[in-house]
């Protein structure tokens, strides 16, 4: 990556090609210096490569592939109980952010075990839009976290909500 541009007008493949234009300028760089630009499949991002550069020199980014394969899989319909899994660690996160109360105590607790205010680990939401957040939610659903037991009954916060 060579820079970061704001773009100010509709993403089109024109404007978009228009900004990769003068960055490269910016930076000296010629059109024949260019062998290939990684983008993900979005046709405004190829159309931008096309026109700036010609046919052929646009290469889908691997990692963006991956990820579409992941997310794919795991909205598959015929894979009923990971779904379910997933839609259940998915409901317990969004009750436990969306409690101040449950957050408040799930802090103090972590506080009381000598976890010092910055490095309190707090619950991690599923967001289609953030690469690899759905594993980070379930790694951090498994990782030993004091409060998570507040829905198994030994807590005041125990409800049916959580699960």
């Amino acid at each position: 990556m060579l820079g970061v541009r704001r773009l100010l007008e509709a993403h089109t493949g024109d404007y978009i090609s228009q900004k990769m234009k003068e960055l490269m300028e910016s930076f000296g760089i010629s059109k024949s210096k260019i062998i290939s630009v990684c983008t993900d499949g979005g046709a405004t991002m190829i159309a931008a490569v096309q026109k700036l550069l010609g046919e052929g020199k646009n290469v889908y980014c691997f990692a963006h592939m991956l990820n579409l394969i992941v997310t794919d899989g795991l909205e598959d319909k015929n894979n009923k109980p990971l779904k379910k899994l997933i839609d259940l660690v998915k409901s317990f996160m969004t009750y436990a952010r969306h409690s101040s109360n449950f957050m408040d105590a799930l802090r103090a607790e972590q506080q009381r075990d000598g976890v010092p205010e910055g490095g309190v680990a707090l619950f991690i939401q599923s967001v289609p839009t953030q690469w690899n957040s759905t594993f980070y939610m379930r790694s951090r659903f498994v990782t030993p976290i004091p409060l998570r037991s507040t829905c198994s009954g030994k807590s005041k916060y125990k409800t049916k909500k959580c699960f």
